[in-house]
């Protein structure tokens, strides 16, 4: 484990406090970070309307030195609620690896990225669609960009083609 230096830490969000929270902790010099995945389809006025949607929905991760920046200028900044402590009430730090292995996943804008080594059996979740948040195994790899996945409906399984880009692991 790493001593001193800049690290990672979740910081809990008021709510509809993101882009006040990101505006004014950036200001500061924080390094901020909110993964997104596709959002579920709307249909406003006959049409499909897709939006991007927060993947740890009221939390932002921040970077800062405990030693050197204290986390009372965090704690104070507009849209933030708190900090997220560990049981000695002092903000506990994410896991080594965790963003780095969370922004492996994303896109320079912040997006989760879909699964580069699906196998067939895999169990993912359908992020939006008619089958959004349904929990699926995969069984067949047909193309590149789909995948066909294995529902269980009404007491049988039915295989259902399904982009790529709208999973993630289950």
């Amino acid at each position: 484990m790493r001593v001193g230096g800049p690290r990672w830490y979740v910081a809990q969000l008021k709510p509809q406090g993101y882009a006040a929270a990101r505006r004014n902790l950036e200001r500061q010099g924080f390094n901020c970070l909110m993964p997104m995945m596709p959002g579920t389809a709307k249909t406003r006025g006959g049409k499909v309307i897709s939006r991007l949607r927060p993947l740890f929905p009221g939390y932002l991760f921040v970077e800062f030195d405990l030693a050197v920046n204290g986390w009372q200028a965090i704690r104070s900044t507009l849209g933030v609620s708190r900090l997220v402590t560990g049981p000695d009430g002092a903000p506990g730090p994410m896991a080594e690896g965790a963003i780095r292995e969370l922004r492996a996943r994303i896109d320079e804008s912040e997006v989760l990225q879909p699964p580069q080594d699906l196998t067939v059996g895999d169990t993912v979740k359908v992020l939006s669609g008619p089958f959004a948040d349904w929990v699926a195994r995969i069984e067949r790899l047909p193309e590149k960009d789909r995948v066909v996945l294995m529902f269980e409906m009404m007491g049988r399984e039915v295989g259902v083609g399904v982009d790529v880009g709208n999973l993630q692991w289950a």
